[in-house]
């Protein structure tokens, strides 16, 4: 699945790419026989050329061709790059792409979930902060077991200019608390513990957060909508209408299993 999100810097007059957007993503292949002619495409109308590319799970190096439909096998997996090259601005708070992972050879393309394989596409004449966020949890496996240990951990790098962030799980339905951390992946807070804290980056800054769930009570586990999020908000003077210039989620799911 993608990164939800990446800021970008899109041509100032006359046309000159300042900085072009991308990031990976995977498809995988849960059935008993080939996925032929895979490929992804954007569904979504925006003002700048799309483009992906097989690359090496390991290595995150380009192989393959540029656009071009790839089999993959039963039970297996195949990364991609996904890239955007913007033609003009696109504003705050910018817009959602979804995209479509379609293969020949099966009925309908892969479910659109929001915020989880969709793409939130800004662009700006100068490059703007940009956070990359990685999440890591106890199981190792992008999903938290709730009531314990109930908790995980994020790593977020600014690749982009510098930049105060608003840092919150607002979003999630399940009221969790975030702080930032004393050393990357400790665990350990050095700010308390709320649903918003504040960070100020500088260019490739990394910092790190814990984010702590409540009791969840039992229900039945799925990932594809019982989620926490982190939201890296930029307000840049504005009250109402943030960029969003970074996001990762985690699957939440409880102990006790309703029937």
């Amino acid at each position: 699945m993608p990164v939800p999100r990446r800021s970008i810097s899109s041509p100032s007059a006359p046309p000159r790419i300042l900085w072009s957007p991308r990031t990976t993503t995977r498809m995988t292949n849960a059935g008993t026989r080939t996925a032929t002619g895979c490929s992804i495409s954007p569904m979504t109308v925006v003002p700048a050329s799309f483009l992906y590319q097989t690359t090496d799970p390991k290595t995150n190096a380009l192989v393959g061709t540029a656009n071009t439909p790839v089999d993959i096998p039963a039970a297996g997996a195949q990364t991609f790059v996904i890239a955007f090259t913007p033609t003009e601005v696109i504003g705050r708070p910018g817009v959602e792409v979804l995209l479509r992972f379609s293969c020949a050879n099966l009925a309908s393309p892969a479910r659109i979930l929001p915020r989880v394989n969709t793409f939130t596409l800004t662009a700006a004449t100068s490059k703007p902060p940009d956070v990359i966020a990685i999440i890591a949890t106890p199981s190792n496996d992008g999903i938290v077991t709730t009531p314990n240990p109930g908790f995980f951990v994020v790593a977020a790098r600014n690749i982009g200019s510098g930049g105060t962030f608003s840092v919150t799980t607002g979003g999630s339905a399940f009221g969790a608390n975030i702080c930032e951390t004393l050393i990357p992946n400790s665990g350990i807070c050095a700010t308390a513990s709320t649903l918003t804290v504040f960070s100020s980056f500088s260019a490739d800054q990394m910092i790190s957060y814990a984010v702590f769930l409540p009791f969840v009570p039992p229900r039945q586990f799925d990932p594809a909508t019982d989620r926490v999020g982190v939201e890296f908000l930029d307000f840049g003077g504005a009250q109402d209408t943030p960029f969003i210039r970074g996001y990762t989620s985690v699957a939440v799911k409880t102990t006790v299993q309703q029937p």
